[in-house]
């Protein structure tokens, strides 16, 4: 068998539609494992609850406070 005969064959061979449907499933069904082996699910991430947190006073900041009756100043809230 010579070279101009062997290519022709193999040239046959892989344009045949049958050769072409088996390779094109034969690549997804790999890419189909493939993403079943990588998959992880998500670790679900708790919710970040707000801190408040009491800010001492200065001693004159406490004598204002003691005239507005304003308490909410003291606080801070933290993420």
């Amino acid at each position: 068998m010579s070279f101009a005969k062997l290519f022709d064959l193999i040239g046959k061979v892989l344009i045949n539609k049958y050769v072409i449907f088996v390779f094109v499933v034969v690549i997804l069904y790999l890419n189909f494992i493939f993403y079943i082996l990588r998959y992880r699910k998500k670790k679900k991430m708790p919710k970040h609850k707000s801190v408040v947190i009491e800010t001492p006073k200065k001693a004159n900041e406490k004598e204002k406070m003691d005239d507005d009756d304003d308490d909410d100043d003291n606080f801070e809230v933290v993420s």
